[in-house]
């Protein structure tokens, strides 16, 4: 049971948080808690392989990192012990409902800009895959390009109606990109079966001369995006000024088909929680990371506070993998090894 009053779990995992703090270091902060657990339960010094293999007892550093990943995987909670007062939860949600607004607000100017990007990504897709983790989580057009990777491949599962076009264009040799191009806007596009097929408003931006390269194929469709997106802001602002429900989607069915890829659940430019974490400014992190300290500083300093343990769950977000750190060096990943 999670919360349960006098639960003596809780005290064993309050003895692992007393810990030193090391300048809010994790890696020394995970570190002392092995020592702790190891020492207490084994009679051995397991720490020391946080860089090398063990000299007199068979611990190999895998084991270290090994048992570093169910830490990294953990976070603090104060755990309630005695029933919280209305008081206490009004203040909580008060904290909480300051934080969701500040997020949303930058929620929505993330991804104002990632719709006006989206040509660019969609061209960064014809590099071949990001698979190097540090990128991924450094670069916010490297998580974005493969994100439109997955996107686009998740649709190609059938017919795609709005990105058939860019498939073909982007098969294309890049050597003879332009005579090809001509040859397939002839028949693609001129191809009675495929312009059935086709969203009309993707047909008409390709109608006419045949792109000169693919990175025009990109743009075109941008133009397109750009043109959707301020088509479904006027609809928004037009209902808002005949004080009216906001719409939900756009009359035009091939305009809300191509609205969707700017706006649906499943787009590509709608961002998971953290993936908005890491695409935030300095200034805009630090404000996050105050918000997030006042709720812990309510939770644990407010007088209408219930008794609380310093326990620990699983994190809500937990990274794919854990890697052994060289000399235990968090530069320096190594080998993948299991929790």
């Amino acid at each position: 049971p999670r919360n349960p009053e006098n639960n003596p779990h809780l005290a064993a995992m309050g003895f692992l948080t007393v810990g030193r703090r090391f300048l809010n270091n994790k890696y020394d902060i995970i570190d002392d808690r092995i020592d702790v657990v190891t020492r207490t339960t084994m009679g051995l010094t397991v720490s020391c392989a946080r860089c090398h293999d063990h000299k007199f007892d068979p611990i190999p550093t895998a084991d270290y990192y090994s048992i570093f990943g169910v830490f990294d995987a953990s976070v603090e909670k104060l755990l309630p012990i005695a029933p919280p007062s209305e008081e206490f939860e009004k203040g909580v949600r008060e904290h909480e409902e300051k934080l969701s607004k500040f997020m949303e607000e930058k929620r929505r100017e993330a991804e104002a800009k990632l719709r006006g990007d989206a040509a660019e990504f969609l061209l960064a897709t014809k590099s071949p895959p990001i698979t190097d983790e540090d990128m991924l989580r450094r670069d916010r057009k490297a998580r974005m390009t493969e994100r439109w990777r997955e996107y686009l491949a998740e649709r190609g599962k059938a017919f795609d109606p709005l990105f058939a076009p860019w498939r073909a264009f982007a098969a294309v040799a890049d050597g003879d990109f332009e005579k090809q191009s001509g040859e397939l806007t002839a028949t693609f596009f001129n191809s009675e079966a495929d312009k059935e097929k086709l969203n009309p408003l993707v047909a008409k931006a390709f109608a006419g001369d045949p792109p000169k390269s693919l990175a025009e194929v990109a743009e075109r469709y941008g133009k397109l995006f750009i043109a959707i997106d301020a088509e479904w802001k006027k609809a928004a602002e037009e209902a808002k000024a005949k004080n009216e429900p906001s719409p939900t989607a756009l009359a035009s069915a091939e305009a809300e088909q191509i609205r969707q890829v700017l706006y649906g659940s499943d787009s590509p430019l709608v961002l998971p929680g953290e993936m908005l974490d890491r695409s935030l400014e300095r200034p805009d992190r630090n404000e996050v990371r105050k918000l997030r300290q006042e709720i812990e500083k309510f939770r644990t300093t407010a007088k209408s506070a219930p008794l609380q343990a310093m326990g620990m769950e699983d994190a809500p977000r937990i990274a794919p993998k854990t890697r052994v750190l060289l000399r235990g060096s968090p530069g320096r990943p190594g080998d993948e090894v299991p929790r």
